[in-house]
């Protein structure tokens, strides 16, 4: 970019990763067959192309500025490791009490209740390396222990480490870095890498077209004229936004996205389409990358001014504490939902909303667990690992 984002283009894209937080964990709250019985699915269609591409585009603005292809990876992996270690040792403790008490989350049919030692080193060093959906063969078991929601960080890891190869190495590196990439990740990680490329895309779109509107404005003769510039600009994001919901409303209304997800099915047999694990809903998920490539560009140039203080404050602190609560709610939805006595999935019985709000707490204390105590432990060693003593000195 030339230039920082504004004030309010940042906390759009905060408010961006909070709206798709919380339509992950009310969508999984809300399931029909065991913690709810409304399904609000809808307002979470699009969360997991939300959740990819604004990962990417942190990712490139990042990867553009800093570092060698080794110290960015590892830092950025270790950067995960002070909330998902924690949620992955929490998530154990929980399943071996939610085994023993007879919980529901065990007749689920993706719940592994194999807690041997060999199974739960697999469980670790599949967390570590963020590689449990690489060639998977089974969704059974899907992400960590019991907290299915981690498999996305299985995907955005493999594309973190792609981008930083694209934007840090050249040449035969580049190429070579990116086909070890895709060999080691799989066909199901590949498939789904538009949802993230499309974020690398905005970026550079916003980018260009951020350093031509700067070019106009610096050349313009009066500041009547910059002004004006300014206003057109900002103008035609405002339509380009527009355009994009209404074409997200028409895209939904003659369920596009869910002919073409059925359609997928007459692709590969069932077998295969389980292998793809979440990838087999690729089709739907394409559906919304240009409505969605519109609106981020366009959020670059139609949020430009300031915002006060303590607004900006607290859109940031709630968007702090959603990796944590991302990275552990799952398990403590089934864990509270479990300790409820005769837990009663409806709408009308206060357990479901106990439930999420028992979450949101737990997910909140662990959040300041993992800031307080896991944080410090993970940047001191990120330091020692990938601080160059000449930069110290």
């Amino acid at each position: 970019m030339t230039g920082r984002i504004s004030e309010q283009h940042s906390a759009f894209l905060h408010m961006v990763r909070i709206y798709a937080t919380a339509a992950v964990i009310i969508g999984h709250a809300t399931r029909p067959d065991i913690l709810f019985d409304v399904d609000i699915s809808i307002m979470g269609r699009a969360t997991i192309p939300t959740f990819l591409m604004i990962s990417a585009y942190f990712s490139a603005r990042t990867f553009t500025r800093s570092g060698t292809f080794v110290a960015v990876v590892g830092r950025r992996y270790l950067s995960m490791y002070f909330v998902f270690l924690p949620a992955a040792v929490a998530a154990l403790l929980m399943d071996l009490y939610m085994i023993e008490a007879g919980s529901i989350i065990t007749t689920k049919d993706k719940f592994d209740p194999d807690m041997s030692l060999g199974r739960i080193a697999i469980e670790f060093f599949e967390m570590l390396t963020f590689s449990g959906e690489y060639w998977s063969i089974s969704t059974v078991g899907q992400g960590v222990f019991s907290n299915e929601a981690m498999w996305i960080m299985d995907y955005i890891m493999a594309y973190t480490v792609a981008t930083a190869a694209l934007y840090i190495l050249r040449g035969w590196q580049r190429i070579a870095a990116l086909l070890v990439i895709c060999v080691i990740a799989g066909p199901t990680v590949v498939l789904m890498a538009p949802l993230w490329f499309t974020g690398i895309l905005a970026f550079e779109i916003d980018k260009r077209l951020d350093e031509g509107l700067t070019i106009r404005i610096n050349m313009a003769g009066t500041e009547a004229l910059k002004a004006l510039i300014k206003r057109q600009a900002k103008h035609l994001a405002l339509l380009t936004t527009v355009g994009a919901v209404i074409l997200i409303f028409i895209l939904e209304g003659n369920q596009l996205g869910e002919s073409l997800y059925q359609w997928s099915k007459t692709i590969v047999s069932y077998d295969y389409r389980q292998y793809l694990g979440m990838a087999k809903r690729f089709a739907w998920q394409y559906v919304y990358l240009p409505t969605m490539l519109a609106v981020f560009v366009a959020a670059r140039f139609l949020f430009t001014g300031g915002l006060p203080g303590p607004v900006r404050a607290a859109i940031e602190l709630v968007s702090k504490y959603c990796l944590p609560l991302f990275a552990i709610h799952f398990t403590l939805m089934y864990l509270f939902a479990t300790l409820i006595p005769d837990y009663t999935p409806s709408w009308r019985s206060p357990d479901p909303y106990l439930m999420l709000s028992g979450t949101t707490l737990a997910g909140i204390a662990f959040g300041w667990f993992c800031f307080r105590f896991s944080k410090p432990v993970f940047d001191g060693i990120s330091r020692r690992l990938f601080t160059r003593p000449s930069a110290v000195a």
